[in-house]
């Protein structure tokens, strides 16, 4: 469990990491990082941020908005995804995720053989 200083992340939200072993990460997908965020509309994770560049997250991103709502742009693609909807994100390409008012969301980045 880790807590995060990103702007516009509240205080009560989570994130967590995961390194699977050698043959997990040869065979299956698996999670490396995922979290339950509350944000204002103050969030706006950009591409070209530290974290971005990080192998754990350069991969796909599975986002599920549960109140709220977020923008979410991903190379020529944008949509805002309202509660109840998931997008599915290539982290690989230029991507944005802004919160557009204060919303709650649960994501996860996936990793293997052939995400």
């Amino acid at each position: 469990m880790g807590k995060t200083n990103e702007p516009g992340v509240l205080l009560e939200s989570d994130r967590f990491f995961n390194t699977p072993s050698t043959i997990a990460g040869k065979l299956f997908y698996y999670i490396t990082r995922c979290g339950h965020y509350f944000c204002t509309s103050d969030y706006d994770f950009r591409d070209d941020c530290d974290i971005a560049q990080l192998p754990s997250h350069r991969n796909s991103t599975v986002y599920y908005v549960i109140s709220g709502s977020v923008y979410i742009e991903n190379a020529s693609t944008h949509a805002t995804v309202l509660p109840g909807q998931v997008a599915l994100i290539d982290c690989t390409l230029p991507h944005r995720f802004h919160a557009l008012e204060k919303s709650e969301t649960l994501w996860m980045h996936i990793e293997g053989c052939n995400t």
